[in-house]
């Protein structure tokens, strides 16, 4: 049975779920699911970070699973329940996957590398782990 991007989007913004959106050449932009209208998924993000045009990859993490998918900024300034934040639609959702389960062992929690392209990369589990991890 095939997912179907909508309802788990739906969903997602019921729940007001976070999502890490990457645009292209750019640093992780972080947000909240606002609604799905009938041209694509509003977001909030903080103010101008992000304009009309940008291809991002997004991430949804919404339990039991990690959703990702990429898409086009097609508006800006939309707006959305906080007012120090502003909502972009996001259109022309392609590849939208549900995250290989981790198989992390014990208290089921995840640290992953985002990169511009391709899926997460786990650094709780092989090949490579992380021993030890500090803020600078």
């Amino acid at each position: 049975m095939r997912d179907d991007p909508r309802r788990i989007l739906d969903r997602a913004a019921q729940a007001r779920a976070k999502c890490h959106l990457v645009p292209r050449g750019s640093g992780v932009v972080t947000g909240s699911v606002v609604r799905v209208e009938r041209g694509g998924v509003v977001i909030s993000v903080p103010t101008r970070q992000l304009s009309s045009g940008a291809d991002v990859k997004v991430w949804v993490p919404l339990d039991p699973h990690t959703w990702t998918f990429h898409a086009t900024v097609l508006r800006t300034r939309l707006t959305v329940p906080a007012r120090t934040e502003e909502g972009v639609l996001l259109g022309y959702i392609d590849r939208f996957e549900r995250e290989a389960a981790p198989a992390v062992a014990g208290h089921g929690r995840r640290l992953d590398l985002i990169p511009s392209s391709g899926r997460g990369i786990s650094l709780l589990r092989g090949p490579a782990r992380i021993v030890s991890l500090g803020l600078d």
